[in-house]
């Protein structure tokens, strides 16, 4: 079986999706509903699972030096939008040390994070240095996430 991946591309926002792992060989968007079509029939995209298996998201960003060329240590990142549990934070340091927060660590209770009343600081730690850093948010049980703003606090390393 081969492996196909789908892109979306929203043209009011510019806002660009990846469905991989999915088997179809067409997508439509219908009255806000999206379906996929494969040899085995058309398919509705929705609902809070996957014929009972949790529904994997994530958000990758690209590796960026935020502004400053030099080399840095990445101390916390701030969220704002709305968690729950199973999401997970990652951080690559182009030194190749990554650091991995649970929303749990820092302030989950069983119900999830609500992050839209402020924002939630992540401390990231002070070892993992780098020129550049990629951040990625993964939903690791299937809870719902939504990002609205993500910020990167560093230390910029002196060079003595």
């Amino acid at each position: 079986m081969r492996t196909v991946l789908g892109l979306r591309l929203d043209l009011e926002s510019g806002a660009l999706s990846q469905y991989a792992g999915w088997n179809f060989n067409s997508l439509a968007l219908i009255d806000g509903a999206l379906y996929a079509a494969s040899d085995q029939g058309l398919f509705r995209a929705g609902g809070e699972d996957d014929d009972g298996a949790p529904i994997e998201a994530s958000i990758g960003l690209p590796a960026a030096d935020f502004g400053h060329g030099g080399r840095k240590s990445l101390r916390n990142v701030d969220l704002e939008g709305r968690a729950f549990l199973g999401m997970r934070l990652s951080v690559r340091a182009d030194d190749g040390e990554c650091r991995e927060r649970s929303a749990g660590e820092f302030g989950g209770d069983g119900e999830g994070v609500n992050l839209s009343r402020g924002r939630v600081r992540i401390p990231v730690g002070r070892d993992g240095q780098g020129t550049f850093f990629a951040l990625s948010l993964a939903n690791e049980e299937g809870g719902d996430f939504r990002v609205t703003a993500i910020e990167a606090a560093f230390l910029a390393l002196d060079r003595r």
